[in-house]
């Protein structure tokens, strides 16, 4: 179906040279409902891009397409390998719709589904690649934003060995709210605690860590007692213990494989990704797709 773009993403084109509508694009298929997203494989011009359409957007408070294509724009500037940022801000019949290129690769939650059926990324190599994400969030943040989202969900392994963050700004954007340095460094920490022990952890306010908090050390003696301290202040940034910057952090991971001794790079982890299956992306059985495969936006 054809969509013509509205006076208002018409002004954003020509005000946002980053930014384009979201036109033109051939859908191949409904990949998975995640919270208030519904994520399509689509093809522009015969490359793969990615397609969201957001189903709650209609619920948040007004301007929220606005507040994006600003986030959008400014995040697009930022050069960061551990980055992919929207490209196009629109709509496809009448539901806000976000397009980026296509990232191939494993979502951290992926990594976690795999943990008991095949060899889990070694602690070693997954420090190696939270690296990545926490020199991405320390330049997002630089530039003054948030990504407001950080999660298994949005963090995906690709074939370099690399963690790279996806949907920048989309959280603040629908929330009104503009996130927060310490919430993306909380987000983080929790989301490596996930990877390393391939169990959750749920926050109090602020950072409050359970009273059967397990540090990640106990769990398994691969991983080093000094990641225990760095993920416990990254868990509770904003407090009086919690790390203040992503930079922290970042340095933290960077100490924690030179105390190890460890001789590892991305090819390691991308070694890992080659000879390891894949889990199956998990499609929400009751999510009904807004769109049919082989249809024109």
């Amino acid at each position: 179906m054809g969509v013509e773009p509205s006076s208002e993403e018409k002004t954003a084109r020509e005000t946002s040279p980053a930014l384009r509508a979201v036109t033109a694009l051939e859908v191949d298929s409904f990949v998975a409902a995640n919270g208030d997203r519904q994520l399509y494989r689509a093809r522009r011009n015969g490359e793969p891009w990615s397609l969201a359409l957001v189903t709650e957007a209609t619920q948040s408070p007004s301007g929220w397409a606005d507040r994006l294509r600003a986030l959008v724009g400014e995040a697009a500037r930022i050069r960061a390998a551990g980055l992919v940022p929207f490209e196009e801000v629109g709509s496809v019949g009448g539901t806000p719709a976000l397009g980026r290129a296509w990232v191939d690769g494993v979502t951290g939650r992926t990594l976690l589904r795999v943990r008991g059926r095949a060899e889990a990324l070694p602690p070693l190599l997954v420090i190696l690649a939270l690296v990545d994400l926490a020199s991405a969030l320390d330049q997002l943040h630089a530039a003054g934003l948030f990504h407001g989202r950080v999660s298994v969900e949005n963090a995906i392994l690709v074939a370099e060995g690399r963690l790279v963050l996806v949907d920048v700004g989309l959280v603040p954007a629908l929330s009104g709210t503009p996130g927060s340095e310490a919430g993306d460094l909380r987000a983080l920490g929790r989301m490596a605690y996930q990877l390393l022990t391939g169990r959750e952890v749920d926050l109090g306010p602020r950072g409050t860590i359970p009273a059967d908090f397990v540090l990640p050390s106990r769990q398994d003696r691969r991983i080093p007692a000094q990641t225990d301290t760095l993920l416990l202040r990254a868990m509770q940034a904003g407090g009086p213990r919690g790390l203040k910057q992503a930079k922290e952090l970042v340095g933290g991971l960077r100490q924690v494989l030179r105390a190890a001794g460890a001789a590892v790079s991305p090819a390691d982890v991308a070694q890992w990704a080659a000879k390891n299956p894949r889990a199956p992306v998990g499609i929400d059985a009751s999510a009904r797709p807004l769109l049919a495969g082989g249809g024109t936006v």
